[in-house]
Protein backbone atom coordinates (compact mmCIF):
# COMPACT_ATOMS: atom_id res chain seq x y z
CA UNK A 1 0.00 0.00 0.00
CA UNK A 2 1.26 3.17 -0.81
CA UNK A 3 0.58 6.45 1.56
CA UNK A 4 -0.59 10.00 0.53
CA UNK A 5 -0.84 12.93 2.91
CA UNK A 6 -3.64 12.84 5.36
CA UNK A 7 -4.02 9.05 5.34
CA UNK A 8 -2.81 6.84 8.83
CA UNK A 9 0.57 5.42 9.08
CA UNK A 10 -0.26 1.98 11.11
CA UNK A 11 2.34 -0.32 12.35
CA UNK A 12 2.81 -2.49 15.72
CA UNK A 13 5.74 -3.01 17.82
CA UNK A 14 6.61 -5.46 19.83
CA UNK A 15 9.08 -4.95 23.04
CA UNK A 16 10.77 -7.83 25.47
CA UNK A 17 13.48 -8.30 27.87
CA UNK A 18 16.43 -10.15 26.81
CA UNK A 19 16.12 -12.03 29.26
CA UNK A 20 12.51 -13.42 28.53
CA UNK A 21 9.19 -12.02 29.09
CA UNK A 22 6.97 -9.42 27.13
CA UNK A 23 7.76 -5.57 28.53
CA UNK A 24 4.15 -4.92 29.75
CA UNK A 25 3.33 -1.65 30.35
CA UNK A 26 6.43 0.02 29.34
CA UNK A 27 6.35 3.43 27.71
CA UNK A 28 7.89 4.55 24.03
CA UNK A 29 10.01 6.97 24.46
CA UNK A 30 10.50 8.49 21.03
CA UNK A 31 8.81 7.91 17.69
CA UNK A 32 11.13 9.08 15.00
CA UNK A 33 10.30 9.60 10.89
CA UNK A 34 11.56 9.96 8.24
CA UNK A 35 10.64 10.49 4.82
CA UNK A 36 13.45 9.93 2.07
CA UNK A 37 12.75 10.42 -1.60
CA UNK A 38 13.17 6.64 -3.89
CA UNK A 39 13.08 7.47 -7.43
CA UNK A 40 9.82 5.79 -9.60
CA UNK A 41 12.21 3.73 -11.93
CA UNK A 42 13.98 2.40 -8.99
CA UNK A 43 9.91 1.24 -7.57
CA UNK A 44 8.92 0.35 -10.31
CA UNK A 45 11.60 -1.17 -12.26
CA UNK A 46 9.38 -2.72 -15.26
CA UNK A 47 9.75 1.59 -16.19
CA UNK A 48 13.51 1.74 -15.12
CA UNK A 49 13.93 3.22 -19.11
CA UNK A 50 11.48 6.29 -18.50
CA UNK A 51 12.91 9.32 -16.78
CA UNK A 52 10.46 10.75 -13.87
CA UNK A 53 9.68 13.37 -11.76
CA UNK A 54 12.76 14.31 -10.05
CA UNK A 55 12.04 12.75 -6.03
CA UNK A 56 15.25 14.37 -4.73
CA UNK A 57 14.52 17.61 -5.20
CA UNK A 58 13.22 19.91 -1.40
CA UNK A 59 13.58 17.57 1.51
CA UNK A 60 14.21 13.99 -0.92
CA UNK A 61 17.72 13.49 -0.13
CA UNK A 62 17.51 14.77 3.39
CA UNK A 63 14.28 13.30 4.85
CA UNK A 64 11.20 15.18 5.88
CA UNK A 65 10.00 14.33 8.95
CA UNK A 66 6.12 13.58 10.08
CA UNK A 67 4.70 16.15 12.63
CA UNK A 68 5.92 14.69 15.87
CA UNK A 69 3.77 12.76 17.94
CA UNK A 70 2.55 13.89 20.91
CA UNK A 71 0.06 11.31 22.21
CA UNK A 72 2.23 8.75 25.06
CA UNK A 73 2.05 5.18 23.77
CA UNK A 74 2.82 2.14 26.28
CA UNK A 75 2.91 -1.05 25.79
CA UNK A 76 -0.30 -3.55 26.45
CA UNK A 77 0.55 -6.84 28.78
CA UNK A 78 1.67 -8.67 26.06
CA UNK A 79 4.49 -6.31 25.39
CA UNK A 80 2.72 -5.17 22.33
CA UNK A 81 1.34 -1.43 20.84
CA UNK A 82 0.15 -0.58 17.77
CA UNK A 83 0.79 2.46 16.37
CA UNK A 84 -1.00 4.85 14.27
CA UNK A 85 0.85 8.19 12.70
CA UNK A 86 -1.52 11.05 10.89
CA UNK A 87 0.67 11.42 7.41
CA UNK A 88 0.66 15.03 7.63
CA UNK A 89 4.11 17.16 7.66
CA UNK A 90 5.41 20.10 9.59
CA UNK A 91 4.04 23.23 7.23
CA UNK A 92 4.00 27.17 8.07
CA UNK A 93 7.63 28.34 9.54
CA UNK A 94 10.45 29.34 7.49
CA UNK A 95 11.97 25.69 8.51
CA UNK A 96 9.27 23.82 7.00
CA UNK A 97 10.70 21.53 3.90
CA UNK A 98 8.09 20.22 0.89
CA UNK A 99 8.14 16.71 1.19
CA UNK A 100 9.50 14.86 -1.91
CA UNK A 101 6.96 13.74 -5.34
CA UNK A 102 7.62 9.73 -4.34
CA UNK A 103 9.81 7.84 -1.10
CA UNK A 104 9.80 5.16 1.72
CA UNK A 105 8.17 6.62 4.95
CA UNK A 106 9.92 4.96 7.75
CA UNK A 107 9.61 5.06 11.73
CA UNK A 108 11.29 3.70 14.79
CA UNK A 109 10.48 3.47 18.19
CA UNK A 110 12.55 3.73 20.99
CA UNK A 111 11.46 1.81 24.53
CA UNK A 112 13.09 2.88 27.47
CA UNK A 113 12.86 0.82 30.85
CA UNK A 114 13.01 3.29 34.05
CA UNK A 115 16.49 4.30 34.72
CA UNK A 116 17.87 1.86 31.68
CA UNK A 117 19.09 2.32 28.57
CA UNK A 118 16.69 2.46 25.88
CA UNK A 119 16.60 0.33 22.53
CA UNK A 120 15.19 1.15 19.09
CA UNK A 121 13.00 -0.98 16.57
CA UNK A 122 13.90 -1.81 13.18
CA UNK A 123 12.27 0.51 11.21
CA UNK A 124 8.89 -0.08 9.81
CA UNK A 125 8.71 0.79 5.83
CA UNK A 126 5.66 2.08 3.82
CA UNK A 127 5.81 3.88 0.48
CA UNK A 128 4.28 7.64 -0.08
CA UNK A 129 3.15 9.49 -2.99
CA UNK A 130 2.64 12.89 -3.48
CA UNK A 131 0.66 12.54 -6.25
CA UNK A 132 -1.66 10.43 -7.61
CA UNK A 133 -0.31 9.59 -11.22
CA UNK A 134 3.45 10.03 -12.47
CA UNK A 135 4.22 10.88 -15.98
CA UNK A 136 7.20 9.51 -17.27
CA UNK A 137 9.60 9.96 -20.72
CA UNK A 138 11.48 7.41 -22.44
CA UNK A 139 13.77 9.36 -25.28
CA UNK A 140 14.73 7.24 -28.49
CA UNK A 141 17.67 7.76 -28.97
CA UNK A 142 19.14 7.53 -25.26
CA UNK A 143 21.95 10.41 -26.33
CA UNK A 144 20.83 12.92 -28.60
CA UNK A 145 22.84 14.86 -31.42
CA UNK A 146 21.96 17.24 -34.28
CA UNK A 147 21.37 14.88 -36.72
CA UNK A 148 19.11 12.24 -35.44
CA UNK A 149 15.48 12.63 -34.92
CA UNK A 150 14.05 12.60 -31.75
CA UNK A 151 11.05 10.32 -30.18
CA UNK A 152 10.01 10.38 -27.33
CA UNK A 153 7.41 8.23 -25.52
CA UNK A 154 5.28 8.65 -22.58
CA UNK A 155 3.82 6.49 -20.14
CA UNK A 156 1.38 7.38 -17.02
CA UNK A 157 1.62 5.35 -13.76
CA UNK A 158 -0.50 5.55 -10.54
CA UNK A 159 1.25 5.69 -6.93
CA UNK A 160 1.35 1.52 -7.33
CA UNK A 161 2.97 1.85 -10.52
CA UNK A 162 -0.28 0.54 -12.38
CA UNK A 163 -0.07 1.53 -16.37
CA UNK A 164 -3.10 4.48 -16.54
CA UNK A 165 -3.85 3.46 -20.78
CA UNK A 166 -4.87 6.27 -22.60
CA UNK A 167 -4.07 8.87 -20.33
CA UNK A 168 -3.41 11.78 -22.23
CA UNK A 169 0.06 13.57 -22.08
CA UNK A 170 0.90 16.87 -23.68
CA UNK A 171 4.84 17.72 -23.88
CA UNK A 172 6.10 21.30 -24.55
CA UNK A 173 9.19 21.39 -25.94
CA UNK A 174 11.18 24.81 -25.68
Amino acid sequence: RVLREGDTFVFDVEAGYYSGGPAADMPLARISTMLTGLPLQTAYPRYADYTFVDVWASGGRGGVALKPCTTPVRTDADGKARIALPVAFPSGDSTAVEPPAFGTLQAMVEAKPSEREGTVSNAAKVRYARHARYVGLRSEPRWWDAKTPLQLQAVVIDAEGNEMAGAPVEVQVD
